[in-house]
């Protein structure tokens, strides 16, 4: 019943309900909170108030998950409990109100014979249906009724609130009828923070006349109007007024309709003030908002402002197989896993911006995030693979290598991958199984629908690279690596872990990876290739600017190479690690790497990382501070722990040049020639 549970929000639900309650009291003039004689159905805080707060959350998160969908309110209750809307707390005083009034419902229509829910006025009457209900007086009765009243009220205030809200902004005068710009206006305006209160004026003006898609409703007019002084006042409290009302009106014109979206953000003033900050912190994400407006939808979600170190293990894997079991289609369950990708991604990044995450625990929720999708895409490619060609005559495993073996994502980040299949000896071409099934995961992965795109995937750290084949046999993997494996290839080994398919294949390959990075090596030949690699990055891939984190000397690859390099070196499967901050840890347990040079690779590390996990989300292209929005650079030099731009570049430096100095000396120069 797609014209009840919507597919995209409905928050304009809860304009609608307000209107129900506003004729029902209206209709049925109600006691105030404080009198025990009311209509416990349609009286304030009686039943109709209850399922009315049920039903109404239900409009706004059912359409996304079906199990907010009961016609019982008590069933209903629980169920907005379980997905996080409301506390157990309100649901158990609800539940209890809602029983007790359809319990006193009952005993005055047993005591009056009549289809009648109003308690009696008549004190002798009253006490009648008060000794039916079980008490013993009819001041405890009548307390019983005003408590209940009042605590169903209360809750019923938290969503709805307080609708009659003055039009007039306390800084001064904002009216944008006409055709010309008030004075009174205009001075509003530059109060609130704006360079241009005339652009700003004639943009919201053109609004009201109906320039944009999104305002040629009434409706919306009328809500643009109510919601016009919270909105600036909520771009001026951004950091850049002028870019975050720029950014917004981007947004503003790309919405086929308005009602849904700013009947949102009227109903809840706390999504304005979160958008208009992101808005002027982080650019790109404004864009992908202006493309993606339904990534607003994810706002409305109980989960979505809950810290991500508080989500459960396993929590995102089983909210994406929820969702893709109405998909009845390959492409249905690719849309439907790119649309849980892009809210759940813009989920972290609102965290990161929002600072309720760190580096280290947004990477690992953003290699969570590609897990889920992996397994997902590869239970579906599987899935389709069997349909054509018939049941798969072994097991595989999906490989993770790279920041996301080492659970290290950032935003856009693109995933190396590795396939490794295992078949019994009688069947003697199990390749092209495996290829077509490896091609249609990453075609999965990859390719644009509708929704657009997951992942850029990298499988070229594949045994022999591009020219061997996509899908790997295990016993090729296992001969591989034992006798063929250049170094840069056993580097990538230290960051593979299985995260999809057969685990038990999964755990073969593994124990094979550290198997070929714990045997003894040359430790001559395999610094001198390694630091022969970095040579030649910095030759042929060489920096930018001191902000390409990755490359530049001191950088990213540096920190890796020289944990990589240790690793190889070590001959103990005890120093292997995916993530570059355990590595760097297990080595110095072992007396591998000097505490004082470890701490300022870890310090390093986690300072790029940091400041890597906001630029990814906020800017695009070559980064330079001067020409980063402010509120921007507030945030890098606030996360860097120094007091401006010009420090924080200082800091920059020092600590590339710090890193660089340690690899050298661990790793040293590459000037080898014969190095591979």
């Amino acid at each position: 019943m797609p014209f009840i549970w919507r597919k995209h929000l409905d928050f304009a639900a809860v304009e609608d309900v307000h209107s129900i309650k506003r004729q029902i009291l209206s209709a049925h003039k109600s006691a105030e909170l404080g009198e025990p004689v009311f209509d416990v159905k349609l009286g304030r805080g009686g039943i109709r108030d209850i399922e009315l707060f049920a039903q109404t959350q239900q409009l706004i998160l059912g359409g996304r998950n079906k199990k907010l969908r009961s016609p019982h309110t008590l069933e209903a209750l629980s169920d907005l409990v379980g997905a996080g809307a409301i506390s157990e707390e309100a649901r158990d005083a609800l539940r209890e109100a809602y029983v007790f009034f359809r319990e006193v419902e009952h005993r005055i229509q047993m005591l009056e014979d009549a289809q009648t829910h109003r308690v009696p006025a008549d004190p002798d009457t009253r006490a009648h249906v008060a000794a039916l209900a079980g008490f013993e007086t009819l001041a405890s009765f009548d307390e019983a009724l005003i408590e209940r009243r009042r605590i169903v009220s209360e809750i019923d205030h938290q969503l709805f609130g307080d609708n009659r809200r003055s039009l007039a902004d306390p800084m001064g005068s904002l009216i944008f009828t006409g055709v010309e710009d008030q004075p009174e206006t205009l001075n509003t305006i530059a109060k609130l923070g704006f360079t241009d209160p005339a652009a700003v004026s004639q943009t919201i003006r053109g609004w009201h006349h109906g320039r944009v898609r999104a305002m040629r409703s009434e409706r919306a007019r009328e809500l643009l109007t109510r919601l016009t002084p919270k909105l600036l006042r909520a771009f001026s409290n951004a950091g850049d007024a002028d870019q975050a009302f720029a950014r917004f009106a981007s947004f503003f014109g790309s919405l086929s309709a308005g009602v849904q979206v700013l009947a949102l953000l009227d109903a809840r003033p706390k999504f304005l003030d979160l958008i208009a900050r992101v808005l002027a912190l982080a650019p790109k994400l404004g864009d992908k908002l202006a493309r993606r407006p339904a990534l607003l939808d994810a706002l409305i979600e109980p989960r979505f402002a809950v810290p991500l170190g508080q989500d459960p293990p396993g929590s995102r894997m089983f909210e994406l197989r929820d969702r893709l079991t109405d998909a009845d289609s390959f492409e249905a369950k690719l849309n439907t896993a790119r649309r849980f990708h892009r809210e759940e991604a813009f989920r972290i990044a609102v965290q990161i911006l929002e600072q309720s995450a760190t580096a280290e625990q947004a990477g690992a929720a953003y290699a969570d995030l590609a897990e889920s999708c992996v397994v997902a895409m590869a239970d579906a490619a599987l899935e389709e693979v069997e349909r054509q060609q018939g049941p798969q005559p072994g097991s595989f495993t999906v490989l993770a290598l790279g920041k996301f073996g080492g659970r290290e994502l950032a935003e856009d980040s693109d995933l190396d991958l590795m396939l490794v299949y295992d078949a019994p000896a009688e069947n003697a071409s199990p390749s092209d199984f495996y290829t077509r099934l490896t091609q249609r995961l990453i075609s999965a992965l990859s390719a644009p629908t509708e929704e657009g795109a997951l992942y850029e995937i990298d499988t070229k750290l594949r045994p022999s690279g591009s020219k061997g084949p996509v899908a790997v046999r295990l016993s090729s993997f296992e001969r591989y690596y034992a006798e063929e494996a250049w170094t840069w290839e056993l580097q990538a080994l230290t960051r593979l872990r299985p995260v999809a398919g057969d685990p038990a294949l999964g755990q073969r390959a593994l124990d094979t990876a550290r198997a070929a990075i714990a045997r003894p090596h040359d430790r001559a030949k395999i610094l001198a290739d390694v630091a022969d690699m970095r040579t030649r990055m910095d030759r042929e891939r060489p920096s930018r600017s001191v902000w390409d984190l990755k490359l530049s000397p001191g950088g990213f690859v540096d920190i890796e190479f020289a944990a990589q390099a240790l690793q190889l070196t070590a001959a103990d499967s005890a120093v292997i690690a995916a993530n570059t901050g355990d590595a760097l840890a297990k080595l110095v347990a072992k007396a591998l790497l000097q505490s004082d040079a470890a701490a300022r690779l870890d310090s390093a590390w986690r300072l790029l990382s940091s400041l890597q996990q906001t630029l990814r989300i906020a800017a695009s292209g070559e980064f330079s501070l001067g020409a980063a929005p402010k509120p921007l650079v507030g945030r890098l030099v606030a996360l860097a722990d120094v007091s401006g731009g010009e420090e924080l570049e200082t800091l920059l430096r020092a600590t590339q040049a710090a890193v660089r100095a340690d690899f050298l000396q661990i790793v040293g120069d590459g000037s080898r020639p014969d190095a591979r």
